[in-house]
């Protein structure tokens, strides 16, 4: 028998996207460090820089940046979601940032600034290797302002949304700050337009992150809270459940057969099924109760029809007598 559970630590080369969980709904962009191509898509990742080194850390494997390096996708549609956004990363700073480092972002230039249309950015030179922001471009650039998120050398989940309204900073779930912005969302038309996982606000690859990146995800909708709270608490559930089998046995001994899954945590152990069996009828139309009926010996006839109401019970034959009749 084969149950599926989510994966508690980073799912190996080859994991598809599990389509039936709620949370791909407007899934766009799924990267996982182990394979060079987005799951959703198959974009097929070009360099930015160093290809960065495969890494192990707390997530799992994950690809390694030190600064510099990057992954690009070239210019895509699919990418460019017209009005609302969410972006999310797990990931983890294992050395220091410098400039604007972001483990993800959508890059615009059009030969100048700003040049992002949306991303997470690092801003160290803010007081300190923990300044987070998120910025989206609609017309003109909007950034929640600088928020000390907490220890980044730790694993964590941080990412944006913008719904049409605001522009939201979280941070392992939660929302740390938001920013009034209006507009649809602008991007780069030309070459420049890429999506970028580690890099600088200047599209380049130059003060890129520094650290640990395990997986980025992109939807063309704004998550709700619960949605982005699910997500941080379990970023591997988007990937395809891990199969579990439990065998059974044919025969031979007493079979046992435990489930415990995720959902129920119930326990089957040799079911037995008596032979005690009880058969009651109550139909909706009497409300009757048939239990051990029995039929008796005695019979009575009783004859009432609507025209003479004669009763004929314990009927007696008797001699009839006979007439001669003489023909004189």
């Amino acid at each position: 028998i084969q149950f599926k559970r989510p994966w508690g630590n980073q799912p190996p080369a080859g994991t598809g996207v599990d389509w039936d969980n709620p949370l791909t709904n407007g899934l766009v962009f799924l990267h996982l460090p182990s394979v060079m191509e987005d799951l959703v898509g198959g974009r097929i990742y070009g360099s930015v820089g160093t290809r960065p080194n495969f890494v192990a850390g707390p997530g799992g494997t994950s690809r390694g940046f030190a600064g510099s390096g990057g992954l690009v996708i070239t210019r895509d549609t699919a990418l460019e979601p017209p009005t609302y956004v969410t972006a999310m990363a797990f990931v983890r700073r294992t050395g220091t940032l410098s400039g604007n480092a972001r483990p993800f972002g959508k890059t615009r230039n059009n030969g100048g600034a700003p040049y992002v249309s949306y991303d997470v950015e690092y801003n160290p030179g803010n007081a300190g290797q923990n300044i987070v922001t998120s910025a989206i471009f609609t017309g003109s650039l909007s950034t929640t302002s600088n928020t000390n998120v907490g220890d980044t050398l730790l694993p964590h989940v941080i990412g944006m949304s913008y719904d049409g309204t605001t522009n939201t900073l979280w941070y392992n779930g939660v929302a740390v700050k938001t920013a009034a912005k209006t507009g649809n969302i602008g991007y780069d038309t030309g070459s420049a337009g890429n999506f970028l996982i580690s890099g600088s606000s200047s599209a380049a690859s130059s003060s890129a992150w520094n650290g640990d990146i395990y997986s980025v995800a992109v939807w063309n909708r704004a998550l709700s809270a619960g949605e982005i709270a699910s997500y941080a608490d379990q970023p591997w559930q988007l990937f395809e459940p891990r199969p579990i089998w439990v065998p059974v046995s044919a025969g031979g001994g007493t079979p046992t057969l435990t489930v415990a899954d995720a959902a129920h945590a119930h326990t089957l152990d040799n079911v037995v099924l008596t032979s005690s069996t009880a058969l009651v009828v109550q139909d909706m139309a009497h409300g009757h109760t048939l239990d051990a009926a029995t039929l008796s010996t005695g019979t009575a006839l009783t004859v009432a029809d609507n025209l003479h109401t004669h009763a004929l019970d314990n009927v007696t034959l008797s001699t009839a007598g006979v007439i001669s009749l003489t023909v004189a």
